[in-house]
């Protein structure tokens, strides 16, 4: 017997049908927009030269650049290939990976079994993967990309939730990016601008200038509309991980990612102390030179404050080289610090609710951890509640507590 989605997940999941309906619509329109200019272009030679310029320009910095740019930055360390077991990270082996990459993905459609693995030199537990940039589905190697960090601390069946929970973002029910994406729409904008604009005398740089604006208001408006629904798509794609793993191993995988964005805190924090008179420190700053001191995977508990110090001084030493006390208080460094005290004392430690000392919790602990947050919803499950990005995120405690009511077995597909 499968269990219903709640209420305001299954509202969601007619938002984002609506969603993807009015998306679908506009594309059919923006094509009518783009062949609309062609035909003007075909009428009006002289305007073809200053068109294609401008069009071919738009499309290389807006969204050609920020591809080549984004392989290149992220770097690959690792790729499963179809055989072979060429390299070790953390605890897995190519071809360990492998196995349980085919293992969790037999259940799932054809299309989206045995995706391309790519391991990442990623120091915090975390996966994600990027969706088609033109048309939704269209994709026909699916990529998901998991950090290094993930391969040192997650278990077998955390790593399989973890690879489900991104394969679900490929699933066409789970998907509210527009049909044709930003490059088609980016197209239909400045082809409409540029016709009206000739009509009306305009030349090519009042025209772009008209564009940037008007595709800057239109991003923050989609932006605006998405973000609640990609909220719930995260969750639609945790009760994906579900339906084909268990819900035991999803929460456990969210409460070590949790935990890790919580205890990175704690590193942070005591550089923070150290650096907070340096008025020229931000706090941008102070978590990429982290990025790179923190060791991978597990810095929890006896590890994390075993390296403490070091990542403390590597940091300062990075950031700060002729330190000096007595200067004006980084405003955004004071803030971060003040903050942490009164949550501190109110965080619910999910680690005591780990009766056998396993590191991880299972179906009885849960239940208890359950029932201790309903108890006291205003404590914070982690000093950090919310992933990189809260505005598409929901927060790990959201997810968990979501996960839980389900109630959710490996047979339910009410979803």
């Amino acid at each position: 017997m499968s269990n219903p989605l709640p209420k305001k997940l299954r509202a969601a999941r007619i938002h984002i049908w609506i969603l993807c309906a009015f998306g679908y619509i506009a594309c059919f329109f923006e094509i009518l927009v783009v062949f609309r200019c062609i035909a003007f272009l075909y009428q009006t030679p002289g305007s073809r030269l200053s068109y294609l310029l401008s069009i071919v320009s738009i499309l290389l910095f807006f969204h050609v650049l920020p591809i080549l740019v984004s392989s290149y930055s992220k770097v690959k360390t690792h790729e499963v290939q179809s055989a072979g077991n060429s390299w070790t990270v953390g605890k897995y082996t190519e071809a360990r990976v492998r196995e349980l990459t085919v293992e969790c993905t037999k259940n799932l459609p054809k299309k989206l079994q045995k995706p391309r693995i790519v391991i990442t030199d990623h120091r915090p537990t975390m996966g994600w993967t990027w969706l088609s940039i033109l048309w939704p589905g269209r994709e026909r190697k699916k990529t998901v990309f998991i950090s290094a960090g993930a391969l040192h601390y997650l278990e077998a069946d955390e790593l399989c939730a973890l690879i489900l929970h991104e394969m679900g973002h490929h699933d066409p029910k789970n998907r509210a990016d527009i049909p044709g994406g930003w490059m088609l729409t980016d197209m239909a904008l400045f082809s409409m601008i540029f016709q009206m604009g000739a009509h009306m005398g305009f030349n090519i740089k009042i025209i772009i200038n008209i564009f940037i604006w008007s595709r800057s208001l239109l991003a923050w408006m989609i932006y605006w509309l998405q973000g609640r629904s990609y909220q719930k798509v995260e969750h639609f794609c945790d009760l994906y991980s579900v339906q084909h793993i268990g819900k035991n191993a999803i929460i456990n995988t969210l409460l070590k990612m949790g935990e890790e964005a919580e205890l990175s805190e704690v590193v942070l924090a005591r550089a923070a102390r150290q650096l907070l008179y340096e008025k020229d420190i931000e706090a941008e700053d102070l978590y990429d030179v982290f990025e790179k001191a923190r060791p991978y995977g597990r810095i929890f508990h006896d590890n994390l404050f075993k390296h403490a110090s070091e990542i403390v001084k590597e940091i300062q030493d990075d950031l700060n080289p002729n330190y000096k006390k007595g200067k004006k208080p980084n405003g955004i460094l004071n803030e971060f610090l003040t903050q942490r005290p009164s949550k501190q004392k109110k965080r619910i430690r999910w680690r005591r609710f780990d009766k056998n000392k396993n590191g991880r919790l299972d179906g009885v602990e849960i239940a208890e951890l359950y029932d201790f947050l309903k108890q006291n919803p205003e404590n914070p499950l982690f000093l950090s509640e919310q992933e990189r990005n809260p505005t598409t995120h929901p927060s790990f405690r959201d997810r968990i507590l979501m996960l839980i009511e389900m109630q959710a077995g490996k047979n339910s597909v009410g979803y």
